[in-house]
């Protein structure tokens, strides 16, 4: 992006500089669903997970015992339908 000669879309240094301040200071805050076989790992690394947070000192990882659809997600993240419950118990 700071390379203007490589920059077909004409963005500024002064427009890069603009939008990664702002990138900077937005709530780091995320949560991503990710399927992710690279990396399982049984219980420790689950294949389908929810990542949540941006910062690795402070992550969470939510197993998930099979694939979820993209509908499934949303209605995870709409605060207009009823919540979802995580439970995990005694095993």
């Amino acid at each position: 992006m700071m390379e203007t000669e490589q920059n077909d879309d004409e963005f500024t240094i002064e427009q890069m500089w603009t939008l990664f301040s702002y990138l900077l200071k937005y709530d780091l805050g995320y949560i991503r669903y990710d399927i992710d076989p690279e990396h399982e790992n049984g219980k420790l690394h689950p294949l389908y997970h929810l990542d949540i947070c941006l910062d690795n000192s402070a992550t969470y990882k939510i197993g998930l015992n099979q694939e979820i659809r993209f509908d499934n997600f949303k209605d995870i993240l709409d605060t207009a339908t009823e919540s979802w419950y995580i439970y995990r118990g005694q095993n």
